[in-house]
């Protein structure tokens, strides 16, 4: 074969394919693997039982890129150390393009197919239990073998995103027994399906989980701190690590940071001058935030959305605030605690709702 000729490559590589015992002769290396060549006539030489004289021989097929003439010259040079010494020169180039010819060349291609489902994992807690999947053509039959097709489970609920590749920690991760069984792929998690693992029960191989797996064989342990489980709560409540990008802003972190420790500075009854005074506060009037908001991101329309984003994730709650009749105190409450009678947090009492003049300080 012509090793710069792609087609002859491409060949080659079918043949493989096929199944067929065959190795590549470079044209421009032949008479540096001569002894090579002989080697291969000696090693394939395979006689049948006796009363039959025939045996089994290697041969040379000639690639499309070269000359059939040079290859038997080639093949005339090569010692013949068997007792049948015929060698088979072969110029009938297998069609493997040619539907119609491939069954008379002996090329038959072995159909590969593939289908993508969605089955219904079960979570239970810290486990998973997946069921895995045949092809349609093998669902019935009786005769499977332990690997008669692989599963790649692209998605689990609560697993990492990215699997790491080739560690044996991973089998470890999940408690699967038999690590021939499951490994990690770049689609996924990759598992054998046969006849009686049509189920597969798991630790989820959370993304701590498969981090720890990876740090095990270095001898190092990983625990996360106080500000990283926060952090992986935050994560967990925007739906994973895309959804952090509505938060992936300086401005609305630090606001954020202040609400969260009770620390915004918010203005009480600032139509009464003689009332009038600032406080610290964990909520915030909707006109600031969406200041805030939109002078982050340099527009007031994606402030805006990014305001509904944040709602809709419920790292924001929406609320009224109210003030107490009784005590004059100001409380922050959440729309799903409204009611037609409220309790004032500082002095206990009830009051109505003031629903002739409901206020408008969200």
């Amino acid at each position: 074969m012509d090793e710069s000729s792609t087609i002859d490559i491409i060949e080659f590589w079918n043949f493989r394919a096929l199944g067929w015992s065959i190795k590549p002769l470079p044209k421009s290396w032949a008479h540096e693997l001569k002894d090579e060549s002989e080697a291969f006539l000696r090693e394939s030489y395979r006689p049948y039982p006796p009363p039959s004289n025939a045996a089994q021989r290697g041969g040379f097929l000639c690639s499309k890129s070269c000359q059939f003439d040079d290859l038997r010259q080639f093949v005339g040079t090569l010692k013949r150390e068997t007792p049948d010494p015929a060698i088979t020169v072969d110029h009938r180039f297998p069609r493997l393009w040619e539907e119609w010819g491939r069954n008379a060349d002996h090329a038959t291609r072995q159909d590969v197919a593939y289908s993508t489902k969605t089955v219904t994992a079960s979570d239970l807690g810290a486990y998973v239990s997946v069921p895995t999947i045949l092809p349609d053509f093998v669902e019935e039959s009786s005769h499977l073998p332990d690997h008669a097709c692989v599963n790649v489970i692209e998605s689990l609920p609560g697993a990492a995103a990215v699997m790491p590749l080739r560690i044996p920690e991973f089998q470890k991760t999940l408690l699967e027994s038999d690590p021939g069984q499951v490994w990690p792929g770049r689609e996924g998690i990759i598992a054998a399906r046969g006849l009686y693992n049509s189920t597969r029960m798991w630790r989820k191989p959370s993304p701590l989980a498969v981090f720890s797996a990876w740090l095990a064989r270095y001898g190092l342990k990983a625990e996360l701190s106080s500000n990283g489980r926060i952090a992986n709560q935050v994560i967990q409540a925007l739906g994973g690590l895309r959804g952090v990008r509505v938060i992936a802003n300086e401005d609305v972190l630090r606001l954020l940071q202040k609400m969260a420790h009770g620390d915004v500075e918010i203005e009480i009854d600032p139509d009464d001058p003689k009332r009038k005074r600032s406080v610290r506060a964990y909520a915030i009037p909707r006109p600031h935030i969406v200041e805030v908001l939109s002078r982050s991101c340099g527009s007031g329309e994606i402030g805006n959305n990014l305001l509904a984003s944040l709602v809709h994730f419920k790292i924001l709650v929406i609320g009224l605030r109210l003030q107490c009749p009784e005590c004059r105190q100001t409380t922050w409450y959440r729309l799903a605690d409204l009611d037609t009678s409220l309790r004032c947090e500082r002095c206990l009492q009830l009051f109505d709702f003031p629903a002739a003049e409901p206020p408008r300080d969200l």
